[in-house]
């Protein structure tokens, strides 16, 4: 579950890159993060929603109806996504979070 949570946030992330000029209240389209390993569903939110989940490694964006109450917990939702947060599998989230300076590899710099 965990593996595919991080896989879904990176291809996210290369999705947040492309779309990196994009207008602010344009939705796009991101894969959701459940901790559902079949779900493939999109979360369309704008880039600045997305930049809000990113802010913690903890954060993870899912479709509504995909909450899994003995892992995270809701902390936002709406019509078209649902922000949690993990209750459990923390230290791999923290350890894979691509925006922390600990995953910036040799000559990466994370972003802030």
């Amino acid at each position: 579950m965990d593996v595919n949570q991080s896989l879904f946030r990176e291809v996210s992330e290369r999705i947040f890159d492309v779309y990196g000029g994009a207008e602010v209240s344009e939705l796009v389209e991101f894969l959701g993060e459940c901790g559902c390993d079949a779900c493939i569903d999109v979360v369309s939110m704008t880039l600045e929603e997305y930049e809000g989940v990113r802010s913690g490694a903890m954060l993870s964006l899912i479709r509504p109806g995909h909450e899994l109450e003995e892992v995270e917990h809701a902390l936002d939702r709406n019509d078209r996504f649902v922000l949690v947060e993990k209750r459990v599998g923390k230290r791999f989230a923290v350890l894979t979070d691509l925006r922390s300076s600990r995953h910036a590899g040799p000559g990466v710099a994370a972003r802030s």
